[in-house]
């Protein structure tokens, strides 16, 4: 017997549900205040999002309006236009859906995030909360052996301004590093005029990554006074943050037009993709009014579901457990040992028909479907 697809579905239903309802109750132990920035949003005449704002979270249109693409710049956008006298620092967080568009097709999907926002504070310390915040929110979620890999766009930025490169090829280089693509780095620096210690500088982002030495070992690199200024900052957020989580890699250079500060991923074991973004981006509120720092990270809920397997619920975990009629004295023996361990069991002998079951176990807020094999051995049936 296998357990079918959508049965799957709705138990990854409540793993997301899981990370959700755990990273909200992080959010609120920092003070942060939940906002919900509307799913439809008329479309901004002027453009002023797409000039700052990375490509794949572009204002999504249907019709007169556009879908939510970013929690990001609708936060900033309210804070800028709609709370102007509240005191600064202004904490806000957020958890919801966002509409992104394929590129390579037409088609919508839906991407689950929770984050945070902080508002009004340029000190190193705002950095490092949001980043000793992340760090809590991957514990608490169960990501064990997470890391976060922050650099600092200051620092690249200086770097390529010493090149004097034309934008295009900024741009393709900063993927190049951002893919460790070594050999191709130092062809097209070549092929652009860059050589010598500007180019051992460049080429040597890709391998400063590590603890603080990272740091002396930038400082070798370049006596560029503004990249000097950004490796101390960066430096001073990585002792406030003192966080076993957190390693420094100044190969992070993506969105260098979006990013001021600051920027780092977070990658878990196991998960083939980003499950945290986030940085300081100081310029994205003057498009709506004054300029103002600004720092926050996005944790992806989906990629993090996976990881509930290894979570114990705070609540006790809910099940359906299925099994045919003629099995009922040992679906007995499963319940007792399943409740015995904290679990609250639901029958089913296989009275609810297969196509309904996904909508049974949403609707009554189960947690999963257990089949009985597997709850009296413990091995996938």
């Amino acid at each position: 017997m296998t357990t079918p697809n959508r049965w799957i579905g709705a138990c990854r239903t409540s793993s997301i549900t899981m990370v959700m309802d755990r990273l909200r109750s992080v959010f609120a132990s920092w003070m942060y205040t939940e906002v919900s920035p509307s799913l439809l949003e008329a479309p901004d005449g002027e453009g002023r999002s797409a000039l700052l704002i990375p490509a794949d979270r572009a204002p999504t249109r249907e019709g007169n309006t556009q879908l939510r693409s970013d929690f990001t710049a609708a936060i900033a956008r309210s804070i800028a236009l709609s709370e102007r006298g509240t005191p600064r620092p202004v904490r806000r967080s957020y958890a919801g859906t966002v509409f992104r568009r394929s590129p390579r097709s037409d088609s919508l999907t839906e991407v689950r995030q929770a984050g945070v926002e902080l508002v009004g504070a340029p000190s190193p310390a705002a950095d490092a909360e949001i980043l000793c915040l992340a760090a809590e929110g991957l514990d608490a979620i169960g990501a064990t052996g997470a890391e976060i890999h922050i650099g600092h766009a200051g620092f690249v930025r200086a770097l390529l301004r010493a090149a004097d490169l034309p934008s295009e090829v900024e741009s393709q280089i900063c993927n190049q590093i951002a893919r460790h693509e070594r050999t191709a780095l130092e062809s097209t620096l070549t092929a652009a005029g860059v050589s010598g210690e500007l180019m051992a500088a460049i080429v040597g982002l890709l391998d400063l990554a590590g603890n603080a030495s990272v740091i002396r070992r930038a400082r070798a690199l370049t006596d560029d006074p503004v990249c000097r200024a950004t490796l101390d900052e960066l430096e001073e957020i990585f002792r406030l943050a003192d966080s076993p989580a957190v390693m420094i890699d100044l190969s992070e250079v993506r969105d260098l037009t979006y990013y001021t500060g600051i920027r780092f991923e977070a990658f878990a074991p196991g998960i083939g993709c980003p499950v945290l973004r986030g940085g300081r981006y100081d310029g994205l509120l003057g498009l709506y009014g004054d300029p103002e720092p600004a720092v926050g990270c996005a944790f992806e809920v989906e990629p993090l579901s996976l990881l509930c397997a290894n979570l114990d619920s705070d609540a006790p975990s809910s099940m359906l457990l299925r099994f045919p009629v003629d099995r009922w004295a040992e679906a007995q023996t499963a319940a007792r040992r399943l409740r015995a361990a904290g679990s609250r069991v639901a029958l089913d002998p296989e009275v609810i028909p297969s196509e309904e079951v996904s909508d049974y176990v949403a609707a009554n807020g189960i947690d999963e479907v257990e089949l009985l094999d597997r709850a009296l051995t413990g091995r996938p049936s």
